[in-house]
């Protein structure tokens, strides 16, 4: 499915709440769970219809990059351990 999809199937979603569907009845519609269509509704409630739209990646760097920096920080921060210990055993 794609986001345009996504986002115009979240909307009619939380048009037919605020027209008197219940979340029960919408989630069996849509086919997600009442907790889905409740977080789209306070989204809206919120920041308006435009925070219905998907942010994931738009920060310009991929999930993973995030993950293989703390990585890399956490090997330096090994090897850093190691030494100290070494200079403390008199290595």
């Amino acid at each position: 499915m794609n986001q345009k999809r996504d986002y115009d199937i979240k909307v009619k979603a939380v048009e037919e709440f605020f027209e008197g569907s219940s979340t029960e009845e919408l989630a069996l519609s849509y086919n997600v769970s009442d907790r889905t269509i409740r977080r789209w509704v306070e989204k809206v409630e919120m920041d308006g219809f435009e925070a219905l739209h998907d942010a994931r990646g738009k920060n310009g760097r991929k999930p993973s990059d995030e993950k293989d920096a703390l990585i890399e920080l956490q090997k330096a921060e090994i090897l850093l351990l190691k030494k100290l210990l070494d200079l403390k055993r008199g290595c």
